[in-house]
């Protein structure tokens, strides 16, 4: 299994497989958004990481390439659909998996320093009782070295990343 930071301009490298993905995010300025059914949120300037997985049709490839199209007629599925079209992407984190690596992934990122959750069940309004969010704030960029260190750790990963 490999983590690798993929900038938005080489993502013709990532296949059509399942898998698990990151989305690497900036804001600005501090702007309010409404999230679907969640509700309105203020989201401060900074670095954001969106979590998601993609086990249907099409894998990591199809969603990722979803996610990075901007549209504003795109039909609103996910929480970061009410997110994206204010920010800026700068990279995707991704790794092919058979089975679900998701809630690892929510682990492993809200433990990286300066985390914080800026709403709760973000991206994991399905994710009960385990994840408190799939979508984290950071005030300064993340780096995949910290994250793949910890995914390391896990016991339950025992194929190099």
């Amino acid at each position: 299994m490999k983590v690798q930071p993929v900038t938005t301009e080489c993502l013709g490298e990532i296949k059509h497989e399942p898998g698990v993905y990151a989305l690497i995010m900036s804001l600005k300025e501090k702007r309010t958004i409404t999230i679907g059914q969640l509700g309105t949120f203020d989201f401060d300037p900074g670095w954001y990481v969106y979590l998601g997985s993609a086990h249907g049709p099409g894998g990591v490839k199809r969603r990722t390439d979803r996610h990075r199209r901007d549209d504003d007629h795109k039909r609103k599925r996910w929480n970061v659909d009410y997110f994206r079209p204010f920010a800026t992407m700068h990279e995707i984190w991704f790794s092919y998996a058979p089975t679900c690596r998701e809630h690892d992934w929510a682990w492993s990122v809200m433990r990286m320093c300066g985390a914080k959750i800026p709403v709760r069940k973000f991206g994991a309004d399905d994710c009960y009782p385990r994840c408190d969010a799939h979508f984290f704030h950071f005030p300064s960029r993340p780096f995949p070295a910290e994250f793949r260190g910890d995914l390391m750790r896990l016991s339950r990963y025992t194929q190099p990343l």
